[in-house]
């Protein structure tokens, strides 16, 4: 039901004073608004601020390849910006500019230390803001920007419909990927699968509890800003520069590398192009295989199969990967590519080598 206020409108326009006018039309539609929110009723639209019809989401949209090029458009146009400032950002947690990393750390640590770091960020909120307003409102630009700005070239995506889906499709099997990944790590950490990880942890919980109780809810926090402050202008610099550092210090790295996945593999990542940084993959696998009796050839070609029975791929194809079983004898992994004779089809997977 509509609730009939025009009585008490007329009381309001009574009034001499406008802006007592004005406070009180507002504050009675906003309660107006409040109530007619309680309603159970199912609206597929509601009105803007400014009047426009604005349509709720459907989730029974189906799937356009042409709404999709758009959205895609769309979401590279509204990610330059930030793209751009966090370039210029990197640049200078790598020091590119010492002057203007020395003078940003400075003033991240001072404001940390005196207890004014919050004022300071939303003091320049509101400078970028007001500078925005000049910029796109009044058509007043001054040059000044909150966040610096670095000219980056934008990734080209390939708009035919059947490699937009295979290129969106490999950007969700990564992050479908990596986030199986770290939730199952998380449940290995929490279900003590590798003690000595899970120890670690411990002690580091226990550090961060002595902390919070000999110490203000203030202390505290303004130490883990002091620590990520260090961490963000120091250590990734020298990580960046000195990968066998990061091997050996980086504490999220420590725990992503040695927590298992659930089926009890932990995968190996490789953290550096240089092989004298720690040891790889390849070492540890020569040396399980010198302990083993086995002597493997020292040459890294291709290794050349003899001909394989015809066979269509399809049925190639059918076979379960043995990635989803527990290959427990697997002494190393190969990427790998079959093609089928004279023609343009392949199958891409990974090469298990077994004793």
């Amino acid at each position: 039901n509509i609730i009939d206020l025009h009585s008490s409108d007329t009381e309001y326009r009574s009034t001499s004073d406008p802006l007592v006018h004005t406070v009180g039309r507002q504050a009675r539609w906003f309660f107006l608004d409040i109530i007619d929110g309680f309603t159970r009723r199912k609206v597929s639209e509601v009105e803007g601020e400014d009047g426009e019809v604005i349509k709720l989401f459907d989730h029974k949209t189906s799937l356009s390849i042409i709404e999709l090029k758009k959205d895609l458009v769309r979401l590279l146009s509204a990610s330059r910006p930030l793209l751009e400032a966090g370039a210029a950002i990197y640049d200078l947690l790598m020091w590119k500019n010492p002057f203007a990393s020395l003078l940003l750390i400075i003033v991240y640590m001072y404001s940390i230390w005196i207890g004014f770091i919050w004022p300071l960020i939303f003091a320049l909120l509101l400078l970028q803001l007001t500078l925005n307003y000049f910029r796109d409102v009044q058509n007043v630009d001054i040059g000044l920007n909150f966040l610096p700005r670095k000219e980056i070239h934008m990734p080209k995506l390939e708009m035919s419909s059947g490699q937009l889906l295979i290129d969106l499709a490999k950007i969700a099997q990564q992050a479908v990927k990596f986030a199986a990944d770290v939730l199952e790590k998380f449940e290995s950490l929490f279900t003590w699968k590798q003690r000595e990880v899970s120890f670690h942890f411990c002690l580091l919980c226990l550090y961060w509890l002595m902390w919070s109780l000999c110490f203000s809810i203030g202390t505290c926090f303004g130490a883990c800003a002091m620590t990520f402050g260090v961490r963000l202008f120091i250590t990734t610099y020298l990580f960046d520069k000195f990968p066998r550092l990061r091997y050996r210090l980086d504490t999220y790295g420590y725990f992503y590398r040695n927590l298992p996945l659930k089926n009890g593999r932990i995968p190996t990542r490789s953290h550096s192009t240089d092989s004298r940084s720690f040891p790889s993959s390849t070492s540890i696998v020569a040396k399980r295989s010198h302990q083993s009796g086995i002597v493997r050839h020292p040459s890294q070609s291709p290794i050349d199969f003899p001909p394989r029975s015809p066979s269509s791929l399809s049925e190639i194809e059918s076979v379960e990967s043995i990635e989803e079983e527990e290959a427990e004898d697997v002494l190393d992994y190969r990427r790998c590519t079959m093609t089928e004779k004279g023609s343009v089809k392949a199958i891409s997977g990974t090469l298990h080598l077994s004793p």
